[in-house]
């Protein structure tokens, strides 16, 4: 990963008002006994978010398998093109996870970022989002898949991925990503707000804040956040710096 070194937190919690947690997560980590410092290198650093649709029956599942299903897929074969693998893992995710869901009603959103060669690249379905955060400038990075409230994509739900991939951005240090679902943005609604605390704060610290803000507001929803700071590279790199203590998906 070029000169960089990349320093990555994420939580995720039930919120206020419901009794499920229906968000998932995944932080890419050495400690997951399938992920070794090759294919960190080849493939990348990979962030995920994902909601499972609110109300539906098997939700929580949904979101599980597809987290899961595209980390097995995104890390297994070693990446030639880091925007086609993607894409490509996205896509056996949802088929896999359609095969394994108990629900046929299931569904959920994703979004996902990957961090390879001094760049991001973004791939979303559904209304979770990405924002990049520059000097103290926050900008969204996907669109919301949705109108009017109803999702127009979604993952699992008996028909096929269309994920949504946003322009590649070549990173700089003190550059940051966050990946969050609807229950951040939708209870905190000043993006400024969110660009300050990330920007002023560590991944930790910020992904904290951020959820106790959520349920400061009313945490009407599950609030998933995910975080990654681009740092400079020390003499002494090691990838333990990608915080082995989150290898697996967060679901309270």
């Amino acid at each position: 990963m070029g000169g960089f070194e990349i320093e990555v937190w994420g939580a995720t919690d039930v919120g206020k008002s419901r009794h499920e947690n229906q968000d998932s997560i995944f932080v890419a980590s050495p400690a997951l006994a399938d992920i070794g410092a090759t294919q960190l290198r080849c493939n990348g650093v990979l962030l995920a978010v994902a909601d499972g649709v609110g109300g539906q029956i098997g939700g929580r599942e949904a979101s599980q398998f597809v987290v899961e299903s595209l980390a097995d897929g995104f890390y297994g074969i070693l990446a030639h093109d880091v925007e086609s693998h993607l894409l490509q893992a996205i896509w056996r995710a949802n088929e896999q996870a359609q095969q394994q869901v108990s629900s046929k009603h299931s569904a959920s959103t994703l979004v996902a970022a990957v961090i390879q060669d001094d760049c991001l690249q973004i791939a979303n379905v559904g209304d979770s989002r990405a924002y990049f955060v520059r000097e103290g400038s926050i900008q969204q990075l996907t669109q919301d898949h949705a109108i009017d409230g109803r999702l127009m994509r979604y993952m699992v739900a008996n028909q096929a991925a269309d994920p949504e991939l946003s322009p590649k951005i070549p990173l700089e240090v003190g550059d940051k990503v966050l990946l969050c679902s609807d229950g951040l943005y939708k209870a905190v609604e000043d993006v400024r707000e969110i660009g300050r605390i990330v920007t002023e704060r560590s991944p930790q610290a910020a992904t904290e804040i951020l959820i106790d803000l959520a349920n400061q507001n009313g945490g009407p929803d599950n609030i998933s956040v995910v975080i990654a700071e681009v740092r400079p590279q020390s003499p002494a790199f090691r990838f333990s710096r990608l915080n082995s203590w989150m290898s697996n998906l967060l679901s309270l």
